[in-house]
């Protein structure tokens, strides 16, 4: 009964959702790149492996078609100057390149 407040305003927000489902699907994700991290080479494979599966179950939240986004960023990326404004970059996420 501790929680009743809390519980009323739960359930005056129906954007809320019931469950944690979204969040084991997207651990879902990460549990197998457990068992296929041992093949990245190096520690900073494993983080750079890290980034790309991030960024994928980003798009998949987002509704994205993953490999037109890779597509697109990449071919972008390749005439991206290194002192590029962090605004253009952000720009690229996928949340923001929804287009």
């Amino acid at each position: 009964m501790n929680e009743f407040p809390a519980l009323c305003n739960y359930m005056l927000r129906p954007e809320y959702e019931m469950d944690n489902n979204a969040i084991e699907r997207i651990n879902r994700y990460i549990s197998l790149s457990r068992r296929n991290s041992l093949f990245c080479g190096s520690h900073q494979g494993a983080k750079r492996a890290v980034l790309i599966y991030s960024l994928a179950c980003s798009c998949r939240l987002n509704g994205i078609n993953t490999f037109e986004y890779f597509k697109d960023i990449l071919n972008k990326f390749v005439m991206v100057n290194p002192n590029t404004n962090k605004k253009y970059l952000r720009g690229l996420l996928p949340d923001k390149w929804k287009k």
